[in-house]
């Protein structure tokens, strides 16, 4: 889709914006949305650099009209799929392995309509999604191979020789600092000398058909969990002007014509009365909206008045980071949380108004030296205050405080291959959690959940 900053007659800078694809065992578009590449396209505008987006993961491309995508009215749900063969390292686990976002022979199509470009810039996600990236770039490489491929996004900053060894990439940038992104553009682009700027709102105009949005308040987080990655994908914590944001959410909800906003904060409570609530406050005159938080919330920051603010703001997907009901983990592993402090949230949100089953809460599965008991007294204790667990496997990310553990618990050869990373394989499986006890942990959630009743697994 091209920038409406064209200028007639004025030989521009160009550059292509690339969300790549994803090869994984299981995917899902829960708020998945390109906001670096949206952010870093309004970035180039500003210095007369023009931009296209090709957005390879797009759920809402009309020629997938008839595919009958499972999705929400809230803008989450089914990508579009197709089974590939599975990477050699693979091949023994008995599951399908697919590409998530459009097909191919589409995706021929889009980016034959976009003009050769001066550079083009492919985003990374988990680092096990490598195979994906490396796919894109070759596909874009075939189309355009004069212009200069280059990688950024977590998995470029997580394993940037890694990325630059396999991907094809002729340039890796690691981090997400403005200033740091300018200066390596500058390299290629007309861009000037690299100041201290903030991105402006993102560019949501070449986001074609999305129903919703995405938001950062906030870079970083203010705790540093053992099993987190966050320090490492911004090391500081820093919280945006609040008129800006609000301007942003403002802007971007009006240009879509979009009602569901997603806020991408690691910790989105922290500092509220300063920050959040007036931002929450700012939006006020919008009218109804529905507010998604997939990140988790952190419980400690909920009490009885955050509760009636977040109920009354349009607070709708509520997920609160628990991981376990063990008081030696939060100990141990991140001291973000005791149970008394989670007890009261649970408390002052259904004083809320809000219901068991409006309530998600996240579980860490697979954590070294995790045992089967005490995964399952944590979906326990979560099921008797009528919540909904959700189990979310580790997965092992190179350089947080957890790794060095994780190399010696994992059977997989974790520090040689990005592929062991997947959380699907549980890649911490051990004597104490095995992956066939899991699984069956799992499946009783699901029947327990499916029959409505709160029961036990």
């Amino acid at each position: 889709m091209r920038s409406p900053d064209s200028r007639e007659g004025q030989k521009l800078a160009r550059v292509l914006l690339v969300q790549p694809w994803i090869h994984d065992f299981a995917a899902y578009d829960f708020w998945i949305k390109p906001l670096g590449l949206l952010r870093l396209g309004a970035f180039l505008r500003r210095h007369d650099v023009e931009v296209f987006l090709l957005d390879l993961l797009d759920p809402h491309h009309p020629a997938l009209k008839g595919e009958k995508l499972r999705r929400t009215p809230l803008d989450r749900g089914a990508l579009f799929k197709q089974e590939i063969p599975k990477p050699p390292e693979l091949s023994w686990f008995p599951r399908r392995y697919h590409r998530y976002g459009i097909p191919p022979s589409l995706a021929q199509e889009e980016i034959k309509k976009i003009p050769p470009p001066d550079a083009v810039l492919v985003t990374s996600g988990m680092t096990y999604w490598y195979p994906g990236v490396r796919e894109t770039i070759s596909f874009c490489r075939r189309f355009f191979p004069d212009a200069p491929i280059i990688l950024g996004g977590i998995y470029a900053t997580l394993l940037p020789e890694h990325a630059l060894e396999v991907t094809g990439a002729d340039l890796v940038i690691p981090g997400g600092e403005p200033v740091t992104i300018h200066r390596e553009l500058s390299r290629i682009l007309p861009l000037g000398e690299p100041k201290e700027e903030p991105f402006p709102p993102p560019a949501w105009d070449i986001a074609r058909g999305h129903r919703s949005i995405a938001v950062k308040t906030s870079e970083g987080c203010p705790f540093r969990c053992s099993y987190c990655a966050s320090r490492l994908l911004s090391p500081r914590h820093t919280l945006r002007p609040v008129q800006e944001v609000v301007e942003e959410i403002t802007h971007s909800l009006k240009l879509l014509g979009a009602e569901d906003v997603a806020f991408y904060d690691d910790a989105l409570l922290f500092n509220a009365e300063s920050h959040i609530l007036p931002i929450l406050r700012g939006l006020s005159s919008l009218g109804p909206i529905r507010i998604h938080c997939p990140n988790g919330l952190h419980a400690r920051y909920i009490d009885p008045e955050m509760a009636k603010e977040l109920r009354h703001h349009g607070f709708y997907t509520i997920r609160l980071g628990l991981e376990s009901s063990n008081p030696s983990f939060h100990s141990q592993m991140d001291s973000k949380l005791t149970i008394e402090e989670f007890r009261l949230a649970v408390e002052s949100l259904m004083e809320a108004g809000y219901k068991g089953r409006d309530i998600g809460v996240y579980i860490l599965a697979g954590l070294p030296g995790q045992t089967i008991e005490d995964l399952e007294n944590t979906v326990r204790f979560v099921l008797d205050l009528g919540l909904r667990p959700h189990l979310a496997e580790y997965s092992p990310i190179p350089g947080t405080d957890l790794w060095e553990e994780a190399k010696e618990a994992s059977p997989f050869p974790i520090s040689q291959e990005p592929l062991f990373h997947n959380n699907t394989l549980l890649p911490c499986r051990g004597k104490r959690l095995s992956y066939e006890e899991f699984m069956s942990l799992k499946a009783k959630l699901h029947r327990a959940l499916d029959g409505g009743r709160g029961g036990r697994p």
